[in-house]
């Protein structure tokens, strides 16, 4: 059988071969007839040689024979009919069996009417449909459209029928082969648009192709599919790009990037979605919306009971290897918190994304200095707050983004052309993010000092040296009396010794206060007079500039939205500032005193050294301090600032309630009925 096989092979012998039971099969048959074409091309050109140089009398090669058949059909009769009807009926025959090889229907439509039911039952089958389509063409395979059109929307269950479970080899041929597919038809439908009269046959054309795209979509979708599964993430990007329609786009990578969490992933996926050309900034703040999204659902389910969640901060103060764990922080924050403090870091991965990533900061920093939890005029701090601060330190590199938008912000003003109106909207858009950016910074990083002033100050009250014993020799009544004092005091030159130490302990934890303070005051008093006013909406007007959503169609709803929580941030934030600022002159005026009420009442005041520093901001003297907290009034006061008109009427009730008990510090401490403001 094998020899026969090879005999019929070589001899192009097509029928011998196929009743041949070691080629019974479609592939075998394919092989037979292409062979037998390749074979019969080369024996009738071999043919018509021969003959022309039997004609012409001359030997091998004769001239003109490399282009005799040059350009030339072989099923046309003019080619070479005349020359092989010379030799006989049998080169006829020959020619015609030739012919039908080249017919592209005969041979398919032959294997398909096999009389062997394996050749037969192969040749229907969706790849050998698909490769015969793809050689011979769409239009010319008998039946191939109906049938491939009835078996893979059989497949897709687009005709209600169930799934199937196709492995993911077979998809992909399918898939690629509906890609070649959709091409060919396009191309087809080109080359007759305007030829055909016939409408009827148009809209049929119109028909099939819809139904061919309608597949190729359902097919690429659950191909994609298939390679998530199975964790081929590096090919998701290229077959999502394939996809006609934007929305699906969108939504397929959205849901594909949704469960990544390591961040070499999420980088690799984005960076493969730029490379197709994938709309990158829709499908991020897709996946950052549809987590937002899945986290509320969840609290609603759990009857809006807020999960707590504790998180490591990684403080920078300390580089010592040693003191690691001094240098880790615990911050207890809700679930809810925590996934909107982690969405941001979507938006950093990709310098194109930076100008999104810095206004979505300024978002969620609004957002979360006018929660509930949020700032209530109290000197106490707000858990918000605190998750601002995280944000910046955890989650939100702020220095690279600052600088990346500043770059690209140079780099569109050193560019020569005219801005078009999306390169002008992101020019305004960063240039009022980094503004908004760097008015809260400022307001945390005051917060910040203020906070560090108040620790200082309680660990220095704490630390107070125990004052040592006095001795007072001017009040000694007789000679007796001294000699006692001397002998229950033991050696004066210790006692004098204690006495140093003491007082030098005390100006070095005085030192330590005063430092503090002056840098809080500095801080607070930096975003009090805030050029052209802190977070003053006038800056502010254009719309969608406060969300990395501004590519929303309501610019108008965005733009008011975000005025109104900067004048919210406003009457919250600036009274509160004022606040802490008091605090800070007057905490730091009561604790010198504090700390000085020992009976050497003038440790710091007569010192010269500290008398030197009294006129400098580091003033070692109470009524400095008291009088600055008095001059608050002042600044509340000034046209220049509007601060007035932030306060509430209660909010006003209070201050001049602390600026009175200031004042009344002031008289006791310097005994001067003469107080100043301003």
């Amino acid at each position: 059988a094998y020899e026969s096989a090879i005999y019929a092979l070589l001899s192009n012998n097509t029928a011998v071969g196929l009743e041949n039971p070691a080629l019974r099969n479609w592939e075998d048959g394919m092989l037979l007839y292409y062979h037998s074409l390749i074979g019969d091309t080369l024996d009738q050109a071999l043919a018509s040689h021969a003959l022309q140089q039997q004609l012409i009398g001359k030997r091998f090669p004769f001239k003109n024979s490399s282009s005799l058949f040059a350009g030339k059909d072989i099923s046309d009769d003019n080619a070479t009919g005349p020359m092989l009807l010379q030799n006989g009926n049998d080169n006829t025959l020959k020619v015609n069996e030739t012919k039908n090889l080249v017919n592209d229907e005969y041979i398919f439509s032959t294997l398909t009417k096999s009389n062997f039911a394996q050749v037969q039952n192969e040749a229907t089958k969706p790849l050998s449909l698909c490769i015969a389509s793809i050689c011979v063409g769409w239009e010319t395979v008998g039946g191939i459209q109906d049938f491939l059109l009835e078996y893979l929307g059989h497949q897709l269950g687009l005709d209600e029928s169930n799934e199937s479970n196709l492995d993911s080899n077979t998809m992909r041929f399918i898939v690629h082969y509906l890609l070649w597919l959709t091409a060919a038809t396009a191309t087809t439908t080109n080359n007759e648009e305007g030829n055909s009269n016939n409408f009827d046959e148009e809209n049929n054309n119109n028909e099939t192709r819809n139904k061919i795209m309608e597949m190729r979509e359902e097919m690429l979708r659950r191909y994609i599919a298939t390679l998530i599964s199975n964790a081929h993430y590096d090919m998701v990007a290229l077959y999502t790009s394939l996809l006609s329609n934007h929305e699906n786009q969108v939504q397929l990578y959205v849901e594909f990037m949704l469960p990544l969490t390591l961040e070499r992933e999420r980088k690799m996926t984005l960076g493969l979605a730029m490379k197709h050309d994938l709309p990158t900034l829709e499908i991020v703040l897709g996946v950052m919306e549809r987590l937002l999204l899945i986290e509320e659902e969840s609290n609603t389910n759990n009857n809006n009971k807020q999960k707590m969640v504790r998180v490591t901060v990684n403080s920078d103060n300390n580089n010592n290897s040693n003191n690691n764990k001094q240098s880790q922080q615990f911050l207890d924050v809700t679930n809810a918190d925590l996934t909107k403090l982690q969405s941001i870091q979507w938006l950093t991965f990709h310098s194109d994304h930076h100008v999104w990533a810095l206004s979505y900061a300024n978002k969620l920093l609004r957002q979360f200095l006018l929660s509930k939890d949020g700032n209530n005029g109290s000197s106490n701090t707000s858990s918000k707050v605190s998750e601002c601060k995280l944000l910046l330190m955890q989650f939100f590199p702020r220095e690279e983004i600052l600088d990346s938008v500043k770059e690209f912000m140079n780099e569109e003003t050193n560019m020569d052309q005219t801005f078009d109106d999306d390169n002008e909207m992101m020019m305004e858009l960063a240039q009022e993010a980094i503004l908004e950016h760097t008015a809260l910074c400022l307001y945390l990083e005051s917060h910040t000092c203020y906070e560090q002033w108040r620790t200082i100050c309680a660990l220095s009250l704490r630390e107070r040296p125990t004052t040592p014993p006095s001795l007072n020799y001017n009040n000694a009544s007789s000679s007796h009396e001294f000699t006692s004092m001397i002998a229950s005091a033991g050696d004066e030159i210790s006692l004098q010794n204690d006495w140093r130490l003491y007082n030098k302990e005390v100006i070095r934890l005085s030192k330590k206060v005063v430092t503090a303070a002056k840098h809080a005051g500095e801080a607070l008093m930096a975003l009090a007079t805030f050029p052209g006013g802190w977070l003053n909406s006038s800056s502010t007007n254009s719309p969608s500039k406060s969300s990395a959503g501004g590519a929303d169609d309501n610019d108008d709803n965005l733009f008011e939205q975000h005025k109104e929580e900067l004048e919210q941030l406003q009457k919250i934030c600036l009274p509160h500032t004022i606040q802490m600022l008091h605090v800070v002159l007057d905490g730091t005026a009561s604790f010198l005193e504090k700390i000085n009420s020992s009976d050497s009442t003038t440790i710091l005041g007569n010192n010269q050294q500290q008398e030197n520093e009294s006129s400098n901001e580091g003033s070692f003297r109470p009524r400095v301090w008291y009088q600055r907290a008095l001059n608050l009034a002042t600044l509340v006061a000034h046209d220049n600032y509007n601060l007035m008109d932030m306060y509430s009427h209660e909010q006003l009730q209070s201050f001049m309630t602390r600026i009175s008990n200031t004042s009344t510090k002031l008289l006791h401490c310097t005994g001067d009925t003469r107080i100043t403001f301003g």
